[in-house]
């Protein structure tokens, strides 16, 4: 995505510089940012609500040395980055690599955006400017957004958080059985297995998402109560709650 001077003052501002922001033209110099996964309107990326994702911006740099000068990450935590003034040749195949982490809370489509600010060589290889300037260094801004889509908690994650409320395991006894040196043996299941098997079986559930014939959103988009309670009764049909 190319730069609008509104974004790239503000993003000057946050950072502390100064400077004349250069489009860059030349797909020869340029700097192409990415962030994977990929997530566009397209095919969204789409993560239940509570749920993580580590994103990885990379800074791929045309064919001249390029300067760190600062990045920034809206809607996502950084985690890590190029230290200022790292250097890098755009040339030998070198790029900029930063990462962040997305957290789910927000229902609906959420915009993650990371822009990099570089001072690039403004001479070529033959000594000359790549633009009519004077200056050795130009200052390139470039951004990158991607839109992750924030839905309803699904039946599995809700019995964790349901089990993990009353400080119950997820693993049960479902049997016993005596081996042949004598020992008794324990057949164990899994509540959260129990659950997600449970899922998917309605008529209408095009997502795969239902439990027990319910949505898990309501009409409005919002985490509804009553599939909530349907796992919390199919947990205790189980036998979850016994020793509570």
């Amino acid at each position: 995505m190319k730069k609008i001077l509104v974004i790239v003052l503000a993003f000057m501002l946050v950072l502390g510089f100064s400077g004349t922001a250069f489009a860059d033209t030349d797909s020869n110099h340029f700097v192409n940012v990415t962030i994977t996964p990929t997530s566009d309107e397209a095919n969204r990326i789409e993560l239940e609500e509570g749920q993580t994702l580590l994103l990885t911006a990379t800074a791929a740099l045309g064919n001249a040395s390029y300067t760190f000068k600062g990045d920034l990450w809206a809607g996502a935590a950084k985690q890590s980055g190029p230290s200022l003034e790292d250097s890098r040749n755009g040339s030998q195949g070198e790029t900029f690599v930063s990462t962040a982490l997305f957290t789910a809370s927000d229902l609906g489509p959420t915009q993650v955006t990371y822009w990099i600010k570089v001072w690039r060589s403004a001479g070529g290889p033959d000594g000359t400017d790549y633009y009519d300037t004077d200056e050795a260094y130009i200052l390139v801004v470039e951004e990158h957004t991607v839109i992750i889509d924030v839905v309803c908690k699904a039946a599995p994650a809700i019995a964790a958080e349901i089990l993990k409320e009353a400080g119950i395991a997820h693993r049960y006894v479902i049997d016993t059985e005596v081996q042949k040196n004598g020992r008794v043996r324990e057949i164990y299941s899994n509540y959260i297995s129990d659950v997600a098997h449970k899922m998917g079986s309605s008529c209408g559930d095009e997502s795969g998402s239902w439990f027990m014939g319910v949505n898990k959103c309501d009409g409005d988009g919002n985490p509804n109560p009553v599939y909530r309670q349907k796992v919390y009764d199919y947990l205790e049909s189980l036998g979850a709650f016994d020793n509570l």
